[in-house]
């Protein structure tokens, strides 16, 4: 049975955090140019979830800076997610900045690869949505 996934670096706050049960992953913090082996990991890990993954998988992005040695391994994962989008029910988000027009810019060219439901949300409006489910 597959586990769980979590991985982190120890230089940077970058997290890739998968979870079986909920069918979420998620790509956080700031990815730093060396960190091609954490998009490896988690390529390998979805071979194995979507042998038998949940009804519905979500793959977010809230990250606060993607170097430009990171996007083939961003491409790489939504090439991976291209090829799986017709058997399964995948959705994609990319959570940015109001103020950043750099990343807000960069899930558009994301976007425009990807077969996937691809949502550009401003971080500030899914935070006001978790807060308001809190109260």
């Amino acid at each position: 049975m597959i586990e769980n996934l979590e991985l982190s670096t120890c230089h940077t706050n970058a997290k890739i955090i998968a979870d079986v049960q909920s069918g979420e992953i998620w790509i956080k913090g700031v990815i730093c140019y060396d960190q091609r082996n954490l998009f490896q990991e988690l390529i390998s890990w979805m071979d194995l979830y979507f042998e038998k993954p949940r009804e519905y998988t979500t793959v977010n992005f809230f990250v606060d800076y993607v170097p430009k040695s990171i996007v083939g391994e961003i491409n790489k994962l939504l090439v991976k997610i291209n090829g799986l989008i017709q058997h399964n029910r995948i959705e994609i988000f990319w959570y940015y900045p109001a103020e950043d027009d750099v990343l807000y810019k960069v899930g558009e060219d994301f976007e425009y690869f990807t077969k996937a439901p691809f949502y550009l949300v401003e971080k500030e409006a899914r935070e006001e949505l978790n807060k308001d489910r809190n109260e």
